[in-house]
């Protein structure tokens, strides 16, 4: 293209610039004089992924052609988002050279993308095509949550009359870097078609300033556009209807019949729900269809004893959405459904009802309330300083030190404020664990700087899950992992890269073990998506209930089981002190090779580790010193179980309990003398006053009431 910006550039390091063409120049600001002959690293700047570049003139090497949307900044300072390909075979190139062919691209900033400003937008990751982020204009049009649909696919809006082809073009477009609208017709939770003009834009990561979101915005359609798209109604009749339907067939054995109706509504829900393809999760399936029976037991307490399936505590508005009842299905809303209740209720004895409570009420939870606690951390700039320690592990490295020496760096690295939050959380709980979780994609799906190739890394079957791998505590060496490799055959540097790579993540994993005085060091789950904190810590077999990762990454503020910290970009000063005392030892800045200190210098601004004396030309470790008084991590205070929410909350025992009961919470076991032919007082002497009081709060917690008469 005409347009198209050209510079030619050497292969070897420090990649200087042969040629450029005038668009180049125009859009840059350059004189040609100003550039010939300079670095590339002239037109870099603090949000240039040098990662990327480097790949990119790598590949060039291999003789691949390749393309990556990178910053780079022109004669003034100002940042331009451009798609650099690598064109190998050009007239005028050598051997060792390339050209660069760039092309600006208009962006939308993360900042911008994620804030409110009032329009119905959603944000797509690209590196897994699922949806991040929702704005709130849009969860009110669509009545869907942000929590229903993060983490879930496009796939949840589509409807019979969505266009897969135009959704397609959308989502291209937004992965090259392109602005593109498309009129679209799409579903709201309700399964009603909606019509919009949908427009895609880039979103620039605010990480590393590369393309990792699209934005899509739902916007109303002109009118020209509107009067060829004919209007059609809910594709799903309302939930309701089929019910009523179902238990209008109640004949004259009521217990049998409405059993029958249930699960004739059961199954003609679940069958409803399969034939329209209703995107939502199991258990929001088997939630629904239990919401309505728990209505019919409100509004008939007979049947109270009918066995129920367990429900699930998710809340009707949000799986629903709002439905158009008539005067009849009013009955079972709200106020009503309680009237219903009472002309039920059958007599009383000293004020409690004379029936057994269903299952759904008086069920123990699955897993009896526990005061454990898991205490999860992310790695870079979190529990260790810097960006996998700003090169550090690199450089040992690279220098071939052996591993008891990288093990030893990574224990210098180590926040302070890991070992104070894990002594506060220890101290609220009995039992608490420790899981690292790092966001780390390189390690599963390993880009490789030596062929045009990004290879899904793999190790043993049983160590991945749903894209995570968990990489258990009894795994002590980056060799004992590359024995358990089973993916793609690897090349020798290759997998020498891999190894490095598990080498450090091992490290680090040791240093926090040794800093938190561990006998097990902790499972390391690496992800290279979005970090599922719950999901992560019921696949480990740990209670989600108290589980917290600390992570500096501020796309998950939103998220109530992440504490957002400070990134850890500088060391106090005695820790500071003993690390440039062991790189002094162990790996003096003035023996360092001249390629690994230009590596060194080529780190993002802020995580470069080294700095020349612009005099003498002299390098030297550069670690930054923390401020006096370091912001201390904010730990939660973990709540107290359900009985002693209860007594702290002024919980008074019924009389017919206190009359029985004993010091120690529970009923007497003497049997009163009435027992024997009271049914009543015989069932007494089996109630748990702690576990009745449990099961108390927790209903009130969960929004079930119980109705008892005057």
């Amino acid at each position: 293209m005409s347009d198209e910006m050209e510079i030619r550039v050497e292969l070897k390091q420090p990649n200087r610039i042969k040629s450029v063409n005038q668009n180049f120049l125009g859009v840059f600001g350059f004189a040609r004089s100003e550039i010939i002959g300079r670095s590339i690293r002239l037109i870099n700047g603090p949000c240039t992924d040098i990662t990327l570049l480097n790949s990119l003139l790598k590949n060039a090497a291999l003789h691949a052609e390749c393309s990556e949307v990178i910053s780079l900044y022109d004669h003034e300072g100002k940042r331009l988002v451009v798609k650099v390909n690598v064109v190998n075979k050009c007239v005028g190139c050598e051997e060792n050279e390339c050209v660069l062919r760039m092309q600006t691209l208009e962006v939308v900033q993360s900042k911008f993308a994620f804030a409110e400003d009032g329009t119905k937008k959603l944000v797509i990751r690209l590196d897994n095509g699922r949806i991040e982020y929702v704005s709130v204009p849009f969860e009110a049009y669509f009545g869907f949550l942000q929590s229903q649909m993060q983490g879930r696919t496009l796939s949840l809006i589509q409807g019979p009359s969505t266009d897969t082809s135009k959704l397609a073009s959308l989502i291209q477009a937004g992965r090259c870097g392109y602005y593109h609208s498309e009129v679209l017709t799409t579903c709201d939770a309700k399964c009603e078609e909606i019509t919009s003009l949908v427009q895609v834009a880039p979103v620039l990561s605010g990480e590393n300033s590369t393309l990792a979101f699209i934005q899509l915005s739902f916007l109303d359609v002109p009118a020209e556009d509107s009067t060829s798209i004919g209007a059609t109604g809910p594709c799903l009749p309302s939930s309701y209807s089929y019910f009523k339907e179902t238990v209008s067939q109640v004949g004259q054995d009521f217990r049998s019949s409405v059993r029958a109706a249930v699960a004739s509504a059961t199954q003609r829900m679940k069958q409803m729900y399969k034939e329209q393809c209703l995107l939502e999760s199991q258990a929001e399936h088997q939630w629904r269809i239990q919401r309505l029976t728990t209505l019919l037991l409100l509004a008939v307490p007979a049947i109270a004893m009918l066995p129920v399936p367990r429900m699930a505590t998710a809340s009707s508005a949000q799986v629903m959405g709002t439905h158009s009842l008539g005067q009849s299905e009013k009955l079972f809303q709200g106020d009503n459904s309680m009237k219903l209740y009472r002309e039920f209720v059958p007599p009383t004895l000293r004020g409690r009802q004379n029936v057994h409570y269903s299952d759904v009420h008086l069920r123990k939870p699955a897993k009896a309330e526990s005061k454990q606690s898991v205490l999860m951390l992310d790695l870079d700039k979190t529990s260790i300083y810097g960006n996998d320690g700003n090169d550090l592990g690199i450089a040992l490295q690279w220098m071939d030190k052996p591993e008891p020496v990288v093990k030893e760096l990574y224990r210098h690295l180590v926040n302070p404020n890991v070992r104070q939050a894990y002594d506060k959380l220890h101290a609220q709980s009995r039992d608490t664990r420790v899981v690292i979780y790092t966001r780390r994609p390189q390690v599963l799906h390993y880009r490789s700087c030596f062929r045009d190739a990004t290879i899904n890394v793999k190790y043993n079957e049983e160590w991945h899950s749903e894209g995570q791998l968990y990489i258990p505590s009894d795994v002590t060496s980056a060799k004992e992992m590359m024995k358990a490799y089973q993916g793609p055959e690897l090349l020798e540097d290759e997998a020498n890269d891999v190894s490095k790579s598990l080498e450090r993540l091992i490290a680090a994993r040791d240093a926090i073990a040794q800093e938190l005085g561990l006998t097990t060091p902790p499972v390391i789950v690496v992800t290279a998506s979005d970090k599922r904190v719950t999901d992560t810590a019921e696949h480990l077999g740990l209670s989600s209930e108290h589980a917290f990762l600390f992570d500096d990454n501020e796309a998950l503020r939103k998220d109530p089981k992440v504490i957002v910290v400070e990134p850890t970009e500088s060391l106090p000063a005695s820790r500071r002190d003993n690390l440039l005392a062991f790189l002094e030892s162990n790996l003096p800045a003035s023996q360092l090779e001249e390629e690994l200190v230009e590596y060194l210098e080529g780190a993002r601004p802020g995580e470069q580790s080294i700095q020349r004396d612009p005099q003498t030309g002299a390098v030297s470790w550069f670690i930054p010193m923390a401020a006096t008084e370091q912001s201390r991590w904010e730990v939660p205070n973990l709540p107290n179980s359900a009985w002693e929410r209860a007594m702290s909350n002024g919980f008074n025992a019924p009389p017919w309990m206190e009359e029985y009961s004993g010091k120690d919470g529970s009923l007497s076991p003497i049997t009163p003398p009435e027992a024997e032919t009271n049914p009543i007082a015989l069932r007494r002497a089996h109630v748990d006053l702690k576990a009745a009081a449990e099961r108390a709060v927790l209903m009130r917690e969960a929004g079930i009431e119980t109705v008892r008469s005057a």
